[in-house]
């Protein structure tokens, strides 16, 4: 990939998550389609709603993320590009989920559902690809010499349930490093 392409999704990758962040800022200070989002999530019976402060996960995931943009834009302006194989690997999966999530706000306040169910499949699809592509990167040195687990295990994630001891525990990524 010439220089002028990986400075081109260098910037795409910052001006994505600049993007999602606004969206989702504003989809709660407009908010977007007259609702906000936990009151269109509250209006939709369903059987699994995780208690509130769940979703203060979002900050962390978004401070992450912003310094993931700004590790890759790192030396957007210089000529030798020290993560030139790590741009050229996810920048397209990650513009492309950052796209799928802003289209999902606006299809999820507009209260198209299953459009906005397909938006999220693809946010899950391209962040998998995304994921895949960067622990498919050769290493020369290993993170951990051997293999990750990351297992959640929620508490309590039913209020509506009569059993507050609910728990669910589910093994989220298996990844070997070597």
């Amino acid at each position: 990939m010439n220089n002028r392409t990986l400075q081109l999704l260098q910037a795409g990758n910052l001006i994505a998550v600049i993007l999602t962040i606004i969206v989702n800022g504003l989809a709660n200070i407009l908010p977007i389609g007259g609702k906000y989002t936990g009151e269109l999530s509250d209006n939709i019976p369903n059987l699994f709603v995780p208690a509130g402060i769940t979703f203060a996960i979002w900050g962390v995931i978004y401070v992450l993320i912003i310094v993931f943009a700004v590790y890759l834009a790192k030396d957007l302006l210089k000529k030798e590009k020290t993560t030139k194989h790590l741009i050229e690997k996810i920048s397209f999966f990650f513009i492309i989920a950052s796209l799928s999530n802003i289209i999902w706000i606006f299809l999820w306040h507009y209260e198209q559902v299953l459009l906005s169910l397909l938006a999220m499949l693809l946010l899950f699809f391209f962040a998998n690809a995304e994921a895949s592509s960067a622990f498919a990167l050769k290493t020369k040195t290993s993170l951990t010499g051997g293999r990750v687990v990351l297992i959640v295990e929620l508490r309590g994630v039913e209020p509506r349930s009569k059993r507050e001891t609910h728990m669910l525990s589910t093994c989220l990524v298996y990844l070997r490093f070597s």
